[in-house]
């Protein structure tokens, strides 16, 4: 494949452009936003056409290959990519996706925190960070991770697919995990309109013409059933043990089959079903709109979906009508959150009391078993138990390592501790890493099994992965994820299993296979009781034998294992449900799985929003506020993205509509949030109504109250705030004051000159000093500059930073008295990479930059707690703007590898006086804006930022809290920004 991609760098460009790459690049990302993966590939291959070589093209159609399921091609052009430009960080982080598809975790490692060190909001890397914990059976964190990916790109299904499946290894509450879903279906973008979709391919007359209704006036069937089957994985997946044997059983007289295969390529398996289908379809190609009415123009009367929220599925196309009954099973145990979908796929040994808890569908209950398994080929006979030729138990665990929770450790712990001479075995696809089998060792060790006595298997493959089952007297089931597959090949092997049974299909499998083999005294409700069970069973050799013995016996006499008898229940099941009601009437069913709790909703929201996904944003909060019509916090964030959107007006309308219902903690922050907008759009009088119509009582949050005094301070006499400038005075002797700015662009660099000169006139007793250096000469300039003989006050200051206000000079010097450094903002600790997002408590920093929400308006940033302008005890400072007593810090050097990563250089050194016992001070009211859209150079940022964290020893994948929360304000002047500011911090200059 990489061959074949290098050749066509070489050959001629034949293709001719008709639009710019920009605007290809464009039209694709919107296309795979709205869900038109296939289109964005269209696109993408126009401009590989043109610039073969051409990286971020390159990448973008892997990630497009991916989300498809074209999983091979997808990692070859990953590489290509990676091989044309290792510096290029989406193909970095591909590159180890890669890595970790191919089990090779400790080498993906590097390149992961390569790329999260260097680019913390290209939250793909989490994605793939997440998969690997996955593989280490790591839940939890895989989850944290790949929740905020989905959050950054919340209309990828593929995302979403990831975190619903993971999050069913996860030991949550039965019904947490069907919340899930229901967010994902109440949030997930509505399909285009069908009617505008492309026509479906040619196709034969035989099958797209018009159907006549399946039952006559008298309720007799007036012809065969269709029955259509969409899935990804017809091939040599798991579904396949289960989708053959109904697919072979159907009684093609009364039945006629359509199987759409959406995955690209064939392989044995895939041939086989071929054989068993009457119409057979492959429709990997197909775009949605293309497939949804091939679909339709079949005039099924059952859909069923195979795959859930695994694989490469086109989920979401069941919001549409496609069949007059849409059915769920067999490759997925969790609800699919779609009411679209009109039935669950369960048997009577699954079925609860309350299923509406768990499934947005109604039950479809087969009598005796909701699949049905049978290799269909030539399998090794059950074998004795093993413990009679080895004269001690062998306790087994099959599948993925991510369903072994705690609590089942604890549980195996506790048996092999009971059973003397007992081993464990654990036998997983995950083990071909070494990285992942290294992780389960250690989740073994903390667990407190004895390690002596554990052994860690490699798969088998062939006659060999049936075989290996015969090494296992008693296999362990896994909770709340049961074993699917894997139970029923093992009982099919005459493996008895000790099944804990929990509320819903996930933890019911076992309990539906084991009861249609008449062994349902294996499955226990208690972790105490499958303990006892485990050891009971492990100690009777007769019931073992008897087990085994009969095992094929009982799958052929049931429909868990007779494929006709189950097709047979399934085609009764199909065929009442269709009599049952009119094919254009959904079921009579009310699902009543919980919502998640408003604040997690919310806080999805919010992080949709900072990553740019606002359409997903309002679809999440409209779910929410649908659910919890009052949740201030929701109605809060809404109000915000119209205020992003510039519809000031029409969001202090809706904020006056909502806020009445809303509780009074609710009504303080949206009285703050109304007299925002006043005062952004200048209306200060209203702004003080807002505030004043409210009870100062009501205010709950410290915070809120901190943004109150904010506003009243802005609002106090607001025509004279620039004039409330404190002025200063020369100190004694005239000293040198010198200011430094790398700037490579002489037109920027006069600008800021005279700002700095404008801060300066009038500053008697000041030799100023303003010296200009190339960005890439900073280190030499900055030591010059300290080490002068007669240095005594040196600012360092980016070109993206200039002072407010006259007298600088004079406020440097005094906020340099008892201090050594002194900037406009800082931390008090370097826990993480990017300290700015640490606790607001441990910062402290005041600024002003532009308004992002309205042109012409300046927003002052005041973070940390407390009044007083000045704190101390920082250990690192903001590198924008340094104020420095030359002396004192003279002998610290620079760190030059730190070059080329915006401010990191300047920060670092802050730092490095800290440690060397060095005073650092913030002055919140120094007179700082910044301008972040003055880029600094960023030509070494990953090699800079890779070499800081490992100095300082970060984890960029730690478990941490981003808090970017600041205390702000609009204001129609930088000076009265810094005017508010003084007058908030008690006038302290």
């Amino acid at each position: 494949m990489l061959l074949r991609y290098f050749n066509r760098l070489l050959s001629p460009k034949t293709a001719a452009a008709d639009k710019a790459p920009q605007e290809w690049f464009d039209e694709a990302a919107e296309l795979r936003g709205k869900g038109d993966v296939r289109g964005s590939l269209k696109v993408l291959r126009r401009i590989l056409d043109v610039e073969p070589a051409n990286v971020g093209a390159l990448n973008d159609y892997a990630a497009c290959l991916s989300d498809i399921g074209d999983v091979q091609a997808a990692n070859d052009t990953f590489e290509l990519a990676y091989a044309l430009d290792d510096t290029f960080l989406p193909a970095m982080a591909n590159h180890a996706r890669v890595l970790v598809d191919n089990k090779r975790g400790a080498e993906a490692m590097p390149y992961l925190v390569r790329a999260k060190v260097s680019a913390p909001d290209m939250l793909h890397v989490d994605s793939v960070y997440a998969a690997l914990c996955m593989a280490n059976g790591d839940v939890d964190r895989a989850l944290s991770h790949q929740l905020r990916a989905w959050c950054a790109n919340f209309d990828s299904l593929r995302h979403a697919n990831a975190y619903l499946f993971w999050s069913c290894y996860a030991d949550l509450p039965e019904e947490r995990l069907a919340a899930e879903h229901r967010f994902w279906a109440s949030t997930v973008a509505p399909t285009p309109d069908s009617a505008s979709a492309a026509e479906p391919r040619e196709q034969g007359a035989d099958e797209t013409a018009p159907q006549p209704a399946l039952f006559a006036e008298d309720g007799t069937l007036r012809r065969r059933m269709r029955i259509g089957y969409l899935s990804p994985d017809l091939r040599s997946h798991s579904v396949r043990f289960f989708f053959g044997p109904l697919l072979n059983g159907h009684d093609r007289s009364a039945v006629e089959t359509f199987v759409y295969h959406d995955f690209p390529g064939k392989d044995v398996q895939t041939t086989k079903l071929e054989g068993m289908s009457e119409h057979f379809h492959d429709v990997h190609s197909l775009s949605d709109a293309e497939l949804r009415n091939l679909i339709r123009s079949h005039g099924l009367d059952v859909l069923v979906e195979l795959a859930g929220h695994t694989s490469h599925n086109r989920m979401s196309l069941l919001q549409d009508r496609l069949a007059d009954l849409q059915v769920t099973g067999i490759g997925y145990p969790p609800t699919t959150g779609l009411q679209s979908v009109d039935f669950k796929l369960l048997d009577s040994h699954v079925l609860t009391d309350q299923p509406e808890r768990f499934y947005a569908e109604a039950p479809l209950a087969l009598p005796t078993s909701f699949w049905c398994f049978d290799p269909l080929e030539e399998v090794p006979e059950p074998v004795p138990p093993p413990c009679e030729r080895n004269g001690y138990v062998t306790f087994g665990s099959v599948g993925n390592i991510a369903k072994i929770t705690n609590r089942m450790l604890q549980s195996w712990s506790e048996i092999l501790d009971e059973v003397k001479g007992s081993r464990l075995l654990i036998r997983s696809i995950t083990f071909t890493d070494p990285m992942s089998e290294n992780a389960m060792r250690e989740r073994l060790r903390n667990a407190g099994l004895p390690m002596d006595r554990v052994d860690l298997r490699k798969p088998e493959s062939g006659a060999a992965l049936y075989e290996s089952y015969g090494e296992i007297d008693v296999m362990l089931d896994t909770f709340p994820f049961n074993g699917g597959t894997t139970t029923c090949i093992c009982t099919y092997m005459g493996v008895p299993v000790v099944s804990l049974e929990g509320e819903s299909l996930l933890s019911r499998m076992g309990r539906s296979v084991l009861a249609n083999l008449g062994a349902a005294d294996f499955v226990v409700q208690d972790e105490h009781s499958y303990v006892r069970r485990a050891i009971d069973l492990a100690r009777d050799l007769p019931c073992q034998r008897r087990f085994r013995a009969g095992a094929r016996a009982r799958y052929a006499g049931t429909a868990l294992g007779n494929g006709r008898l189950f097709a047979a229940e399934f085609e009764q099941a199909c065929e009442s449900a269709l009599r049952a009601r009119p094919a254009d009437d959904p079921p009579a069913w009310r699902s009543e799985i919980p919502v998640l709790p408003a604040r997690e909703i919310t806080r999805r929201a919010y992080w949709a929003a900072q990553r740019g996904q606002l359409k997903g944003a309002a679809r999440i909060l409209d779910h929410c506020l649908r659910e919890y019509p009052n949740d201030g916090p929701a109605h809060l964030l809404r109000m915000q993205l119209m205020v992003w959107d510039r519809r000031y007006d029409e969001a202090l309308a809706y904020l006056r509509r909502e806020t009445p219902a809303m509780a009074p903690a609710d009504r303080f922050s949206a009285a703050l949030a109304a007299a925002r907008v006043h005062v952004l759009l200048g209306r200060h009088a209203q702004a003080r109504e807002e505030l004043d119509a409210v009870d100062a009582s009501w205010a709950t949050d410290p915070f809120d109250r901190m943004q109150e005094r904010l506003f009243r301070c802005a609002l106090a006499d607001d025509e004279h705030a620039a004039a409330s400038l404190p002025s200063t005075q020369a100190p004694g002797p005239q000293r040198r004051f010198t200011v430094v700015v790398p700037c490579d662009e002489p037109a920027r660099f006069d600008a800021v000159e005279r700002q700095v000169r404008e801060a300066c006139a009038g500053a008697s007793g000041w030799r100023l000093d303003i010296q200009r250096c190339a960005q890439h000469d900073r280190v030499r300039a900055y030591q010059d500059a300290l080490g002068a003989p007669d240095a005594d006050i040196v600012l360092l200051l980016q070109k993206n930073a200039s002072p407010l206000g006259p007298g600088l000079p004079g406020r440097v010097a005094r906020a340099l008295e008892g201090a050594d450094l002194v900037s406009f903002a800082g931390a008090r600790r370097w826990v993480r990479m990017d300290w700015r997002l640490d606790d607001f408590a441990q910062k402290a920093g005041g600024v002003v930059q532009p308004s992002t929400e309205r042109q012409g308006v300046w927003e002052l940033h005041l973070a940390g707690p407390g009044r007083t302008a000045q704190a101390d005890g920082m250990a690192l400072l903001e590198g924008a703007l340094l104020a420095c007593r030359a002396q004192a810090v003279r002998d610290v050097e620079f760190d030059e590898e730190l070059h080329g990563a915006a401010t990191l250089l300047e920060e670092a050194w802050t730092h490095e006086v800290y440690q060397r016992g060095g005073r650092l001070r913030v002055h919140r009211a120094l007179g700082v804006l910044v301008d972040p859209a003055i880029e600094l150079d960023a030509g070494n940022r990953t090699e800079a930022r890779v070499r800081w964290a490992t100095l300082m020893g970060f984890d960029p994948f730690a478990a941490q809290t981003d808090d970017a929360t600041a205390l702000s304000i609009p204001m129609p002047s930088a000076e009265q920004a810094l005017a508010v500011a003084r007058r908030y911090l008690d006038g302290d200059d």
